[in-house]
């Protein structure tokens, strides 16, 4: 039909059933962008990684949640937003505002040290 609808949610559950593509964003940020399945089922952003960890899992404890208190949208940290709460986080994440830049042909990160895929 060539019909393109932009849908918000926090379910990850729900926009993998209805989305061939999908964007992850933090703090009104995107951190990560692609199709679908190949963000949720190998994330590159930490925070995507985390996002997909804290979805409950049948018969599977529930994940431990990240460190750390959000920081506020009004009093963002230098650097990169999500560097205060990220298991990565190196110097550089803490001077330097990762933008987000391609990361193979449909995919896109904002990371300065993205996730390898597993």
């Amino acid at each position: 039909m060539g019909l393109t609808l932009i849908f918000i949610t926090h379910d990850l559950g729900v926009a993998s059933f209805l989305c061939e593509e999908i964007a992850i964003m933090y703090l009104g940020r995107i951190v990560e962008t692609g199709p679908t399945d190949a963000v949720l089922g190998a994330p590159s952003h930490p925070y995507s990684a985390a996002l997909r960890a804290a979805a409950p899992q049948f018969f599977e404890p529930l994940s431990e949640p990240l460190p750390g208190e959000i920081p506020s949208p009004l009093n963002l940290p230098a650097g990169c937003r999500f560097s205060t709460r990220c298991p990565k986080a190196q110097d550089d994440c803490r001077l330097k505002d990762p933008q987000l830049r391609k990361l193979g042909p449909q995919r896109a990160v904002a990371c300065l040290h993205p996730l390898q895929p597993q």
